[in-house]
């Protein structure tokens, strides 16, 4: 503030009126800078005389906001109505924008009347002093951004109407309102018809799913020169959902140009340009689980209006582009990669039926287009290899990722991402196999192999690296080192997009894991709680992959001895009823509702809960019912039913035949065989596979079927033989 006032002092026109400036700031200005500044501003505009210099000092009230009310209404009473209702324009789009708006940016979000811009003639010529004469004092504008000036500036927009001003004259807003403004202005500008056209969508695919490609280089020059005068386009790109979702009761008109945006070609113009800006899928996913909730919670109407295109969010637009192309009979290729990215997105949303047939169209469309060993078709393949492994058929992913692999060594060489790309996925599924020495020997081979890549791979690769090797590093009990690479996965992510960001959840997820693992209950509930709580505002509970962190955060909460806080999220997840189709999550949901009761000893009921997973049928059988298996004979040994124990073991070891695995399964009842499974499966859970290999070999036994052991695909799935027994 005294810097303000030495300021002013040397001004000429405030020489004569220091003393009675320095006593009325001293009494109503409280300390604030903004205060004397604006003070100093009212009192250099022109007057008469000294007397009435000193008349406009005395009038300035006390308080920056009610001298902010007091000039906005004598400004306000010195303009027309079309002034004034440009004036309120104005601040509905600059009080709740996320970013200071160029000149540009904020001239186009006036120029719409409803859908369409204004005619030229009737634009503002002088954007900045058009917004400074008629804002003035809550407005800057500084190197051609304009903002409100200070916080103060919004909080006085923000409060409630005075009474006795006249309606006309205020500036009152609520941030509900200022939000839908932007939200529908940000639709107008992404549904311009300029940004319908498939020629200039077809840019942007090209760029994103296969930006080695270039059949015209005018052509894409072209398309992208013609974007860049697209002002406005990448902050309605960024933040239209922002300020959508932040609209309670959304109007006629709000709600018309979602429904047409959602449905029409612009939406996939931004959908591909907003993956450009961000450099990765993930995003989508978060994006939808925002809207669909924003939709959940709207009137009953107004849900019903918009249910049709945003529960085909994605669908309609990309398929009907995808058909625009084969009718129009364009480029053969735009068709399928359009596809593709549909068949991302299923991906992200776990949509595994739908994802397999469009996968499946796009890899027989290309081989078809351009032969077996191009690398798009290759690409393909290998994205259809992700359904298989969300299936669980993972001999079937395994061989056809082998097949690309060894194609794309010899069609592309080393120097390609593809081939490494695919290396990544031969890791995982061998992971998901049990197979943890040959997946970390894979990851091995990868990790150098980057070195032979001009530049560094895409950031979202190594991310997605360093996920699949902290698990099989989590598997082997390299604790420290799985940790340390679901940090960097957590760091980077939370860095640029948030912590609701999926792929940061899915490296929170293996943190919590892991601190679990190192009894560190305290954090590891945290994080596990966390990604629960906003998978489930994404997804919702019908989904495999919120259910496994909620089974993450159960074993976790038993461990700790919180057992009310584990039985409520059994009770809940109890409900779902993907679990009555996903046999081996109910596995393992039903093996802690039976410790944790065990533990409050409720022994008769959990035993019973664990006896009935048991007898649905050896060829239910999985990994997770193997634990229940040891956890069942612990229990019946504690209550002195040790007759009981041995035939839990049936059917999962038989002998060799001749030192060699014989062809055909040959079920022989063996109290000794069972025996021997038991002692097998123990030296498994405990993470001791190779001793458990060695006792089998040295007996002339074989694992039944391999299978049993296989982890199953999540998010990630959770393996409960790491966890503590009754």
């Amino acid at each position: 503030m005294s810097r303000c006032l030495h300021w002013a002092a040397q001004h000429p026109q405030l020489q004569a009126i220091q003393k009675e400036m320095h006593r009325e700031a001293e009494k109503s200005c409280h300390g604030s800078f903004l205060w004397a500044s604006t003070m100093v501003e009212c009192l250099v505009q022109p007057v008469r005389s000294e007397w009435e210099q000193l008349q406009r000092l005395k009038r300035i009230p006390a308080g920056i906001i009610d001298f902010f009310e007091d000039l906005v209404i004598k400004s306000g009473e010195k303009r027309s109505l079309s002034e004034l209702v440009l004036r309120r324009e104005m601040f509905l789009i600059l009080l709740s924008a996320q970013k200071s708006l160029t000149l540009d940016e904020f001239a186009v979000f006036l120029q719409f009347r409803h859908s369409r811009r204004q005619e030229k003639a009737r634009r503002l010529r002088d954007i900045r002093n058009a917004v400074l004469d008629l804002c003035w004092p809550l407005v800057s504008v500084i190197d051609g951004y304009v903002t409100l000036y200070h916080m103060n500036a919004e909080e006085y927009l923000l409060t409630e109407e005075k009474s006795g001003i006249e309606e006309r004259l205020s500036v009152h807003i609520k941030l509900e309102d200022s939000n839908a403004t932007l939200a529908i202005r940000c639709l107008y500008v992404l549904s311009e018809e300029q940004n319908s056209a498939p020629g200039r969508i077809a840019y942007w695919i090209y760029k994103n799913t296969y930006p080695e490609y270039r059949v015209n280089a005018f052509d894409v020059a072209a398309q992208a020169g013609a974007f860049v005068d697209i002002v406005s386009y990448e902050y309605a790109a960024r933040y239209l959902v922002y300020h959508l979702t932040r609209v309670t009761k959304p109007s006629e008109e709000l709600l018309t140009q979602v429904d047409l945006f959602l449905r029409n070609f612009q939406f996939v113009k931004w959908a591909e340009y907003f993956f450009n800006l961000k450099g990765e899928n993930t995003s989508f996913s978060e994006l939808y689980g925002n809207l669909k909730s924003w939709w959940s919670s709207l009137p009953l109407k107004s849900k019903e209006r918009l249910r049709k295109s945003v529960e085909s969010f994605f669908t309609i637009p990309y398929r009907g582009l995808s058909v625009y192309y084969v009718e129009e009979n364009q480029d053969k290729l735009l068709q399928y990669l359009c596809l593709s990215r549909l068949g991302a997105y299923y991906t992200l949303q776990i949509e595994i039926d739908a994802e397999y047939e469009v996968r499946r169209e796009v890899a027989n469309g290309l081989g078809a287009l351009l032969g077996p060993r191009n690398p798009l078709t290759l690409r393909a393949k290998t994205a259809l290899g992700l359904c298989y492994t969300a299936r669980s058929d993972f001999r079937t992913a395994l061989k056809l990722y082998k097949e690309i692999s060894a194609t794309q060594k010899e069609v592309l060489g080393l120097e390609r991402q593809d081939y490494w790309s695919t290396l990544t996925s031969i890791a995982f599924v061998q992971f998901l196999m049990a197979n943890f020495k040959e997946a970390a020997t894979t990851m091995a081979e990868l990790s150098a192999g980057w070195k032979s890549i001009p530049g560094l791979p895409t950031r979202f690769l190594i991310l997605s690296n360093n996920l699949i090797e902290g698990y099989i590093y989590e598997a082997r009990e390299l604790l420290g080192e799985a940790m340390n690479l679901y940090r960097v996965v957590w760091n980077d992510q939370t860095e640029l997009f948030g912590k609701d960001n999926p792929m940061a959840l899915y490296a929170q997820i293996g943190m919590g894991s892991i601190q679990r693992k190192q009894k560190e209950y305290k954090q590891a509930i945290e994080n596990l709680d966390h990604a629960f709580q906003i998978r489930t505002q994404l997804w919702g509970l019908e989904n495999g992959w919120v259910i496994d962190p909620a089974i993450q955060l159960i074993i976790s909460y038993r461990e700790n001895g919180e057992l009310d806080q584990a039985m409520a999220r059994i009770e809940l997840l109890s409900q779902c009823e993907l679990l009555k189709r996903d046999f081996e999550r109910k596995c393992q949901v039903r093996h802690l509702e039976a410790l944790v009761l065990y533990d409050e000893e409720e022994l008769e009921e959990q035993r019973l809960i664990s006896d009935g997973a048991v007898l649905k049928g050896r060829d239910a059988n999985n990994r997770s019912l193997l634990w229940i298996r040891l956890t069942l004979a612990t229990l019946l040994r504690a209550v002195q039913r040790d007759d009981e124990v041995a035939p839990l073991f049936d059917e999962i070891v038989t002998p060799l035949t001749g030192g060699l695995a014989s062809p055909q399964f040959e079920h022989v009842e063996s109290p000794q065989l069972w025996k021997d499974a038991e002692k097998a499966l123990r030296l498994v859970r405990d993470r001791r596979i190779d001793e458990a290999d060695q006792e089998l070999h040295q007996k002339g036994l074989r694992w039944v079927r391999a299978e049993d052991f296989w982890l199953f695909e999540g998010g990630p799935g959770v393996d409960t033989a790491w966890m503590k027994g009754p």
